[in-house]
């Protein structure tokens, strides 16, 4: 089985039995298309534990895109960098592990899988993803903690698709007033927060879909600004819970 043990594990054998050893940093046969180190895609939609082979440096776009059986994914030492929509969509997704303690993650490179439960970086399990945009600003990229409550940290910019999606163990959560962005889905089925209150002096943009499942027994208290832009209606989309304006 994959990583079987709750503990990251540093015996590689498990992984590397069946993978490519890239050399030139160019592959291209029925699983893996990798030019100068990227990988671009990987063409195996049955497959439902990956190794990616030593040598790729980094994760390019759609490379593991709705991947419907996919259940994990080891990443060797080398890989550096996962580019926006590097690995999403992959319903069946719920563990990525990461040899390279200093991985770079853009904004929704792994966020968008919906059912994601471990991550695994430089043999730590994290409880807490960030990414970082082109231009440098930082974002809450996926929360997988079990704590009942959580405070994004100051300073974050904004927050992923699906960052928090399914958290039920979720009770309290406080969004800093750096916060100007809030994407797709990205609280989506956190039906045990009883009460957010989106920042008056940050909030700028929240995406549609954002508090999906939501129900009536959940209050929002959001910027009375919202309110009167019809565009940014489209965030309570999906979202039965009582919104308050102030």
């Amino acid at each position: 089985m994959f990583f079987e043990d709750e503990e990251f594990s540093d015996n590689k054998s498990d992984f590397n039995e069946d993978a490519e050893v890239v050399s030139d940093f160019n592959l291209d046969d029925d699983k893996w298309t990798i030019e100068e180190g990227a990988l671009d895609s990987f063409h195996d939609f049955d497959a439902k534990e990956v190794c990616v082979p030593e040598g790729v440096t980094e994760i390019e776009s759609y490379a593991f895109l709705f991947m419907s059986e996919l259940k994990a994914i080891y990443f060797p030492k080398t890989v550096k960098e996962l580019w926006e929509d590097a690995v999403g969509g992959c319903d069946k997704l719920t563990k990525l592990v990461f040899e390279n303690a200093n991985v770079k993650f853009e904004v929704n490179s792994i966020s968008c899988n919906e059912f994601l439960e471990e991550v695994y970086i430089g043999g730590e399990k994290k409880d807490v993803i960030y990414s970082t945009s082109d231009d440098n600003k930082r974002y809450l990229e996926k929360y997988l903690g079990v704590d009942s409550e959580f405070s994004i940290e100051d300073g974050i910019y904004g927050i992923s698709s699906y960052a928090f999606a399914n958290r039920k163990s979720l009770f309290e959560l406080n969004i800093p007033d750096s916060v100007e962005f809030i994407d797709n889905n990205a609280f989506e089925n956190c039906t045990n927060i009883k009460e957010l209150k989106l920042p008056n002096t940050g909030v700028l943009s929240i995406r549609p879909y954002a508090f999906r499942g939501w129900t009536e027994n959940q209050t929002i208290y959001a910027p009375s600004f919202l309110k009167g832009i019809k565009f940014f209606q489209k965030w309570r989309k999906g979202c039965k819970a009582n919104v308050i304006y102030y």
